[in-house]
């Protein structure tokens, strides 16, 4: 359940006259503070051993998830859209072969040469264009109702970063994306090349097996983790620190956050006290070390 180190301030402790019980307490005080600094300058290495996996966990996330969700998502979208736009074209057909069946008026073939259309000019464009604004307003009248019915049952936080499938969807289908291309917005050779690379240099660095990403809250995460030293950072907004310094079974906790942490109320009785509180850039940077070691 943790480690325990004794140190003490000889200038602030009651003087050992003993030489002997003073030298061994010395020697003590001396190793245990060299083994915390060891300790906190690993901090850094610990850290980045979090990234990497966590790097890795979401790349594996976006290639063999999230990346089929959103292809089977987007077939379906194009698959809806031409279906809607060929039976556009074959009501279409239809409704103008049943009005000139009607009336009695059947083109000749004549009115569809060369000669007829360069000297009807005007009118032929004014088909054409009518024609293409009807099919356009149907094309694009489809391509919103099928993106909104497909978008719906996609999550807006799925994974680990509670990734927007969502918006991902919706992104590919704007008005500008034609829907005879098949991959999801974003991803094409170039990004699945970025994505092997990465797992590449990951497995080079030989990182992968000395990290373990734990999903979840992370104070209720905290009281099934015993370590010796525990870096917590949360989002900088973070503010319940007193319930995760309660649940966490550690000697010490390095937490950053975006404002200072070493005027926290009731640290005292939750067994903790501030060692050291510095500020990196925007970064707040405290040492909690536990005083009570029959605490918690």
């Amino acid at each position: 359940s943790g480690q325990f180190f004794t140190i003490y301030n000889e200038d602030a402790a009651v003087p050992i006259a003993d030489h002997t019980r003073r030298a061994r307490f010395q020697a003590k005080r001396d190793a245990d503070l060299a083994r915390i600094h060891a300790r906190i300058d690993e901090v850094e290495l610990h850290r980045n051993y979090r990234i990497v996996s966590f790097i890795e966990t979401v790349a594996k996330e976006i290639e063999h998830d999230v990346l089929p969700q959103l292809q089977v998502a987007r077939q379906r979208w194009r698959r809806g859209v031409a279906m809607i736009d060929a039976g556009a074209v074959v009501l279409g057909l239809a409704a103008t072969g049943g009005l000139l069946s009607v009336f009695g008026w059947w083109p000749s073939g004549a009115v569809f040469s060369v000669d007829w259309l360069a000297a009807h000019r005007v009118e032929t464009l004014a088909v054409v264009l009518a024609v293409g604004m009807m099919f356009a307003a149907v094309h694009f009248w489809a391509r919103g109702m099928m993106a909104k019915r497909i978008a719906r049952k996609l999550p807006e936080d799925y994974g680990e970063v509670d990734l927007d499938l969502k918006s991902a969807f919706l992104k590919g289908t704007r008005w500008f994306r034609s829907i005879f291309l098949r991959a999801p917005v974003g991803w094409n050779r170039r990004t699945e090349t970025r994505l092997r690379t990465l797992r590449d240099n990951l497995r080079n660095l030989d990182l992968l097996d000395r990290s373990r990403v734990v999903q979840g809250d992370a104070v209720v995460a905290a009281r099934s983790i015993t370590a010796d030293v525990v870096l917590a950072d949360p989002p900088y907004d973070f503010d319940d620190w007193p319930a995760l310094l309660a649940a966490v079974d550690a000697a010490f906790v390095v937490a950053e956050s975006g404002h200072p942490l070493d005027a926290l109320d009731g640290l005292g009785e939750l067994g903790w006290e501030v060692a050291r509180s510095k500020r990196y850039g925007r970064t707040w940077v405290t040492f909690f070390e536990r005083i009570d070691p029959d605490h918690g």
